[in-house]
């Protein structure tokens, strides 16, 4: 609490009126927002997967100092050779200025913030070691781009087949750099690879990813479509405005699924959507967000005085129905542990609607076999006592929130606490696979298994997918 009150009495005057300028911009719709200078940067960054630092990650120990919590191999603070995993930073310099940045009491996203810079330009540390000692290290800043952060795939091996399998974090897009990175031509070098590999199924995974770039959505859904309309973008009372695409023919017409969750938003919904209108695959998950609005940016004045973020326009799928709130319904309904958490667009203050508009014509694929699937899968899932501890635990906070506004026992609510404790606790193991049912996942040829496919394998919810793609090969 201490450090709370600490951060929040440090607060400049740019960020007070930031939180205030949001706070009116907020009653228009949730998305609405300013940016100030730094944050507009980091958003353009986040967008374009690129920006510039030493190449480390930062977190918050337990006592409240930002310490070093990996070092991208091959980046300025690895190669420095002095910096290492743990190390406690206690001042920031920048160039040659003699002027140090106390970091005490700040947060990991501010200490990240005086790290990152311009490509080429110095940043002086001050860390504290293990042993006490403190060093200095003065490290010029490089291009950093996390490959977490982009387009990664792999195969999973069952049965004698090969199940391709793609995660995209992010649509992201980078509008100023011919040579930047841009999500659908990531996913194309994926897929053909996959192919390559002579897959006999592809996964792709947007649990998490809150969207990005429209036309990059575009694009995606061409790959795996071909020619035709995408989504439907209508402003206000305006004529709505049919986005296609324009690719001859898809890269891939195999089985294919599409995995999301309660925080798959917008650009992939807009994927979602599209696949599932197309019948040209299987969407397995939870519902999404139901983030189904336009956002432009508008500059302001002079680039100090930073940027407007303005929700102008909202998109409706091609068959007419929009993803505003009530986001996209997935065709195999997986249990999952947000679903009564109330983080869906329908649970935050002004919200805008749901409606719907004409839809318009477009060929659906040939009918597949889904409700089969669905049947097979729902079996599978009401059998599956991790899924089943899920709903109970849906249950079980459900049931909480009702109580809400009308007072409970002391003795009750500390039996409650004791509860979701053990639940929390179950959770760090329920919600992986068993070392006997791990999965056979590795990396494309040319790469090391890492611990990102380490993890996949013991991937309870992309098991239950990879059964039911077994099903269609």
């Amino acid at each position: 609490m201490d450090r709370k009150l600490t951060r929040y009495f440090a607060q400049n005057t740019q960020q007070l009126f930031s939180n205030y300028l949001n706070c009116i911009l907020r009653y228009a719709d949730p998305h609405s927002d300013y940016f100030p200078p730094l944050d507009k940067q980091e958003f353009d960054q986040h967008m374009a997967n690129r920006f510039y630092g030493i190449g480390s990650l930062l977190q918050e120990d337990e006592e409240g100092h930002v310490i070093i919590a990996s070092l991208d191999a091959g980046g300025p603070a690895w190669k420095s050779n002095v910096l290492a995993i743990n190390d406690q930073i206690v001042k920031v310099g920048q160039g040659n200025e003699d002027t140090l940045t106390e970091v005490e009491g700040m947060s990991v996203k501010e200490v990240a913030r005086l790290i990152r810079g311009e490509k080429g330009t110095v940043v002086k540390l001050y860390c504290r070691k293990g042993d006490g000692s403190i060093i200095d290290v003065a490290l010029v800043r490089e291009e950093i781009r996390r490959e977490e952060a982009g387009v990664r795939s792999a195969i999973i091996m069952k049965d004698g087949k090969k199940t391709g399998y793609i995660y995209l974090p992010v649509f992201y897009d980078d509008f100023t750099h011919e040579d930047g990175a841009h999500c659908a031509d990531d996913i194309e070098q994926e897929v053909i690879k996959l192919k390559g590999e002579n897959v006999n199924s592809i996964i792709i995974d947007l649990r998490n990813n809150g969207g990005g770039s429209l036309a990059q959505v575009i694009k995606m859904v061409g790959l795996f479509v071909g020619r035709g309309p995408v989504v439907q973008v209508k402003a206000g009372n305006g004529t709505p405005q049919i986005l296609a695409s324009n690719r001859p023919e898809p890269l891939y017409s195999g089985p294919l699924a599409v995995m999301v969750n309660e925080l798959s938003a917008s650009a992939s919904e807009i994927f979602a959507a599209a696949i599932q209108d197309y019948k040209r695959g299987v969407i397995i998950g939870s519902s999404t967000f139901g983030k189904g609005t336009v956002q432009t940016q508008m500059q302001l004045s002079l680039e100090k005085e930073g940027a407007l973020k303005l929700t102008v326009k909202k998109f409706y799928r091609i068959n007419g129905g929009s993803t505003q709130q009530k986001g996209v319904i997935p065709d195999i309904v997986l249990p999952d542990i947000y679903e009564t958490q109330g983080i869906h667009e329908g649970n935050m203050p002004f919200a805008l609607n749901w409606d719907k508009i004409q839809p318009i014509a477009f060929t659906p694929q040939a009918s597949s076999n889904i409700d089969q699937l669905t049947a097979h899968a729902e079996q599978d899932i009401s059998h599956d006592s991790a899924f089943n501890s899920i709903r109970r635990y849906n249950d079980s906070l459900g049931n909480f929130r009702n109580t809400r506004g009308q007072g409970m026992p002391l003795g009750l609510f500390r039996a409650y606490l004791v509860q979701r404790a053990r639940i929390a606790h179950r959770f760090e193991t329920i919600l992986q696979l068993p070392d006997k049912r791990k999965m056979d996942i590795r990396e494309l040829p040319g790469k090391d298994n890492g611990p990102w496919v380490k993890g996949l394998a013991k991937d309870i919810y992309l098991e239950q997918v990879l059964k039911t793609m077994m099903k269609i090969q």
